[in-house]
Order: structure tokens, then C-alpha cells, then sequence
């Protein structure tokens, strides 16, 4: 449907919410100019890149327990952090002091060794009208990790980058033409769009970065002394030459800024930083926790230089190695079983983040964490290449829109006994919980019409036909954004103009900061929220096919689309799966038989996310049956309160 062809305007944020110390590199940095050691070439005691990042972390200053290995739970199992031993509730698994190296934009833009720093300035400093956009910090650290593969002899970042997998993920980004295109119908429709503004985010990032690199001069300029530490961490002893003349770099391939770019999407962790602006004091950052800092100021000091918190993403070895456990669908059995929750959480202390079990961990199980316990079934797969088993967990939600217009008509049709007086309130209300812009403007009182806030939400200005409002339906949650426009829809004469009436006083307490919503002001009779919770049921009955996509007849798909004995074996499926989870890379398969798994794998991670989607609007289906609403609608009042509250 032409619906299923739209694209989303929304920018996709590949969340974490983890706050967390760190530094930038000392070596070869602008900012710092002492250095720390590498490790020798006698500390080298295993070719594997994982064990040589493991001890160069270690001796960077991270801790890892001595009970946990990089290794596989099982065969086929993808790599991340395993136990060897039993540790118990509380334990600490991972140390992170603050001294830590964690590679951000600011390294990438301080960069020495691989000449990227200059590159940026030089490719800023041109008239922005004769260059593209600016360099994010994004794009600035895929460049990092793109040119340390490049040349991980010369940089501490090799270590790292050496470290990672060469596939990309299991994306439905990377996708060829003909696979996307057979999974498309069964595909959510909010998953389509984010596939889209990620294509878009990513040519857009390295038509930037290839410009960044068309500046880039490589200096062959390295120590002996430098190049023998930094091969001894990679692994690269004697595979390069020592020279004396600078050269101009070699022009940024997509697929080589792809690969970088992904990294970085799938790998790269939120710090909470907190930089201190007051007048007539230092500006600088201080790159501690939320809790502690190295000037060992109070907190009370530090609201007092006016200090904000920062979010940057950073690359941290090691930590990333551990994979994601979703938390279980609360009231799920089934989904408690099978999602058990992370093994680990971050907690912050002195000078440090420490990464304690949350429960007992048995030997040979694998240490998880969280890469955010509400990441959906689409945002998974899309950033990070693979999809909860089973689908259903906290995270598992489904996005969908309703056009602006055609919500309005049906809301006109459920009051259309409203006198005029009545329904411009009504209008007046809707407004204010962002409905109804594209239709001319009511005005609340005489002085002033209804405004948007600055929360982020779409103007009131212009008079957009095509304007859609997106809505987030959560599994086993109620749909309390529909539910507080529905009761605003539902609601009788008598509520309407009290409601308005409280609104006008809550404009003209605003100036005070006494806000009237947010205190319990909303009371809506049982059978306006019945109504309201109805009306809520048929809107989602009406979307559900739209935006779940249609059912996969046969997932075993061989490599010319068919489904006959070519097709790979699902045990095949499995282990590529697991090898997609981030970690595992094969090397020996030959192109057809990597077309076929990709194919096999996306067809299996387009079910599983259809399946999460029809089980979110499954879960909620009972909480809008009349007796239910009945029984339990208090949160239809809430729901509306928190409506008028938010725009």
C-alpha cells in the first residue's frame, strides 16, 4: 500500500542509557601529550585479536575478573563474555577506572598518527557553501575506526579496530535489492522506514568522510620504537614498511565507510559527561561519572558552575564485547522465562564504573548486559543484526502513523451531536495535545491561540493535509498517548467545557509556574472512559494489518527466491544467526552459500519481528474489552491529563 511506501521524517537514535567515565587517548593527542606504553612484543602470547585486545586493555587500567574469558557459551553461540568459573550476586565482572582509554569524536579529531585531526580541519575551515555539512561526531569517529583498519600499526586504536568483526551485521540495511524487496510485505511498516532514513544517514555520512579523506595527508613517519609497540598489539609485526614522504590517501570506498560506520552504530557507548560553564571559570570538561569527580567537588559546588550533562559516544574495548539480554515482558511468563534480564548492570562509584552481577552466574553461562532494556525487535535488528528468540520482551513494541486529516474526520463523526460552542473547545483541547493544527486554529482565549511548546513537538504553524502523527504501542502497556486523545474524542459536553476551563486557568497559572494539570484535575465518567477505551480498540484494529505487515508463507527461501531443496538447512540458519549477533565471523564460505544464509536470516528475523509486533497489539486487546475498562479506567484519565500536560 502506498502507506507502506512512506517514509518516516523521524531520525532514528540508537540508544543506550548508561553513565559512564572515561577519557580520551593521551597518545599522540593534541590535548595531552604524555604517553602511555603499548604493550612489548614479549607480552604477546596469543595471535587472536580478541585475547591481544584483552591485554592491552588490562593494561590500559581495565579490570576483568579473572572468572570471565572472550569465548562462546556454546558451540555456534555468538562470542561475547563467558564465565569459568561460578560468580556470585554483586560480584564485580568489569572495572572501568575514569583513566581508561575510550575512543570518542574528540580522539578522532585530535588525531596525530593517522593525520585525520588536519584532514577535519581542513575540510571545515572551507566556505561551508562550496563543501557539504559539517563533520559529525559520528561520522568523525567512523573515520577513526575506518583509517585505524587501514593502518593499525600506527595508532593504539589498532588494537581495537583489529579486534572487530569483518562482516557487517545481519542488517536489514544491507540487505541486496531482491531480499529486501521479498521481505517487504511482511515487514513492519515503522522498520521500512527507519530502514530508509538509516540509508539516508549513511550516504550522507560518507559523502562527508570521503571528502574528509580527499584532504587526508598520510605521513610515513613513524618511530621504529612507535611502530614495534603498536604492531605488538595488533599483531602486526614486520607486515610494514618504514618510509620517510608524505602521500595523499587513498579515495573512502562505500563499503569500506560502511563497514566503519556500523561499527560504530553497533558498538558505540553513551557517557554521561559533565562540562562546567560558569563565568569566570574554566570551561573544560570534567569526564567523570554523574556521581564522583576528580577535583573531588561536591555536588552542591558543581551546581554552582552550572554545570550540564553531556552525552557522547564512545568506543570502549572490551566492555563492548559483552552481548544484549532483554528483560522480560512484565505479566509474561513465557517471556520471563526465556528473557531473564542482563547478567550485569553498570554501577558508578569513586573514579570508576563497575559492572556488577545481577544475579548468580554458573559456569560456562554468558555475562550479558543491556544495550537499552526498551530497544525494540526493529531497532535490534536493524543496528545491531539480530532479533530476540522469542520476539516478545520489554522492548517489543510497534510504531505506527494515522494521517492527521483522517483521525480528525473520525473524531468529528464520534461527536458530531456536539453544539459549536462545544466542539470548538473540544478542538481547542485536541490542540493542545497535538491534533488538530491542520485545521484552522481556535484560540483558547481572546489574547492568545494555542502553541506548541519547546518540547520537541511538530509547530502549529502552516496547514499540512498530509500530516501524520506517530503513535508507539509497547507490549502488555497501555496505549495511554491514543487513549488521551480518544478521551478527549469521548468525552460528554459537560467534561468538555470543565477540561477547557481548566485549561484557560492552566495557560494563566503557567507564568507562576503553577501549572493546574498534573494534579489529579481529570475525571472522567466510567462511561466516557469506556467510550474513550472502545474507540481506542477500533483506531489500533484499524491499523494492526497496515502496520505489522503481512504473514511469511515459508521463511526457507533458497538463493533464486524459491523454496525447494537448495534451501539452507535451518540448522545452518541457526549458527548464522549466532554468528550475527555481533561477534563471529566465518571466512571460508563461498558467496552463494553467504547469500543463501543472509537470506534465510532475514526472512527469519522479518517473521520474528511481524511476531512481536501482532503480539503488542494482542497484549493490548484485553485492557480495551468493556468489562475490563470498566473494572480498571483510571488510566483513561491519566492518560488525558498527560495529554494536556505535554504540548
Amino acid at each position: 500500500s502506498a502507506m507502506r511506501a512512506a517514509a518516516c521524517t523521524s531520525r532514528v537514535v540508537t540508544p543506550h542509557s548508561t553513565p559512564r567515565a572515561f577519557r580520551v587517548p593521551r597518545s599522540r593527542s593534541r590535548r595531552r601529550g604524555s604517553r602511555r606504553s603499548a604493550l612489548a612484543a614479549s607480552d604477546v602470547v596469543a595471535a587472536d585479536p580478541a585475547d591481544l585486545l584483552v591485554q592491552w586493555a588490562t593494561k590500559d587500567g581495565l579490570v576483568l575478573s579473572p572468572k570471565v574469558v572472550v569465548g562462546s557459551a556454546f558451540p555456534g553461540a555468538p562470542r561475547g563474555l563467558v564465565a569459568i568459573d561460578d560468580i556470585q550476586v554483586g560480584e564485580c565482572v568489569i572495572q572501568l577506572p575514569t583513566k581508561c582509554t575510550a575512543f570518542d569524536a574528540a580522539a578522532a579529531r585530535a588525531d596525530t598518527a593517522l593525520g585525520l585531526g588536519d584532514a577535519i580541519v581542513s575540510y571545515e575551515s572551507t566556505d561551508s557553501t562550496k563543501r557539504g555539512h559539517d563533520v559529525s561526531d559520528e561520522t568523525a569517529l567512523a573515520l577513526f575506526v575506518a583509517l585505524a583498519k587501514r593502518h593499525p600499526e600506527r595508532t593504539e586504536f589498532g588494537a581495537y579496530v583489529t579486534a572487530l568483526p569483518e562482516e557487517l551485521p545481519h542488517s536489514p540495511l544491507f540487505l541486496d535489492d531482491e531480499t529486501f524487496n521479498d521481505i517487504l510485505p511482511a515487514t513492519p511498516l515503522s522498520l521500512i522506514d527507519e530502514t530508509d532514513d538509516a540509508r539516508v544517514d549513511l550516504f550522507l555520512a560518507w559523502d562527508v568522510a570521503a571528502a574528509v579523506v580527499d584532504r587526508l595527508v598520510i605521513s610515513t613517519e613513524v618511530s621504529t620504537d612507535d611502530r614495534e609497540e603498536n604492531n605488538a598489539v595488533t599483531g602486526l609485526i614486520g607486515t610494514t614498511e618504514v618510509g620517510t614522504e608524505n602521500k595523499k590517501a587513498k579515495e573512502l570506498t562505500l563499503d569500506e565507510f560502511t563497514w566503519a560506520w556500523a561499527s560504530v552504530r553497533s558498538r558505540a557507548i553513551t557517557f554521561r559527561v559533565q562540562a562546567v560553564s560558569a563565568e569566570g571559570e574554566d570551561n573544560g570538561e570534567n569526564m567523570e561519572t554523574n556521581e564522583d569527580n576528580s577535583e573531588g567537588e561536591t555536588k552542591k559546588n558543581i551546581s554552582e558552575r552550572k554545570t550540564v550533562t553531556l552525552a557522547r559516544r564512545c568506543l570502549v574495548p572490551v566492555v563492548d564485547m559483552m552481548n544484549h539480554a532483554c528483560e522480560a515482558c512484565p505479566g509474561d511468563a513465557d517471556s520471563e522465562h526465556h528473557h531473564p534480564g542482563p547478567a550485569v548492570r553498570e554501577v558508578a562509584v569513586a573514579n570508576a564504573v563497575e559492572w556488577r552481577a545481577t544475579r548468580d552466574i554458573k559456569k560456562n553461562q554468558e555475562v550479558t548486559w543491556t544495550y537499552g532494556a526498551d530497544l525494540s525487535n526493529e531497532r535490534l535488528w536493524l543496528y545491531y543484526g539480530f532479533c530476540p528468540d522469542p520476539p516478545v520482551h520489554k522492548g517489543t513494541s510497534v510504531t505506527f502513523s494515522f494521517l492527521e486529516k483522517a483521525l480528525l474526520v473520525g473524531i468529528q463523526t464520534v461527536c458530531k451531536d456536539d453544539a459549536v460552542d462545544v466542539y470548538e473547545k473540544r478542538l481547542a483541547l485536541l490542540q493542545k495535545a497535538g491534533v488538530g493544527f491542520s485545521v484552522q486554529k481556535r484560540k483558547i482565549s481572546d489574547q492568545e491561540s494555542l502553541e506548541t511548546s519547546e518540547d520537541g513537538c511538530e509547530s502549529a504553524e502552516g496547514n499540512d493535509e498530509n500530516r501524520a502523527l506517530q503513535f508507539t504501542a509497547s507490549c502488555a502497556s497501555q496505549p495511554t498517548a491514543l487513549a488521551g486523545i480518544a478521551g478527549i474524542a469521548c468525552c460528554d459536553a459537560g467534561e468538555v467545557s470543565a477540561l477547557y476551563e481548566t485549561l484557560r486557568r492552566d495557560e494563566d497559572a503557567t507564568a507562576q509556574s503553577v501549572g493546574t494539570f498534573g494534579k489529579r484535575t481529570v475525571t472522567l465518567s466510567p462511561e466516557s472512559r469506556r467510550r474513550a477505551g472502545r474507540y481506542v480498540a477500533f483506531l489500533l484494529g484499524q491499523i494492526e494489518s497496515t502496520a505489522v505487515g503481512e504473514e511469511l508463507v515459508d521463511d526457507r527461501v533458497a538463493v533464486d527466491g524459491s523454496s525447494d531443496n537448495t534451501a539452507v538447512d535451518s540448522s545452518d540458519t541457526t549458527t548464522a544467526i549466532a554468528n550475527s549477533h555481533n561477534r563471529v565471523t566465518t571466512s571460508d564460505e563461498n558467496s552463494v552459500t553467504k547469500r543463501a544464509l543472509s537470506r534465510s536470516i532475514a526472512f527469519q528475523f522479518a517473521k520474528s519481528t511481524r511476531q512481536g509486533a501482532v503480539a503488542t497489539f494482542q497484549s493490548i486487546a484485553p485492557m480495551l474489552e468493556n468489562e475490563t475498562l470498566l473494572a480498571n479506567d483510571d488510566w483513561i484519565d491519566q492518560a488525558v491529563e498527560t495529554a494536556l500536560m505535554c504540548r
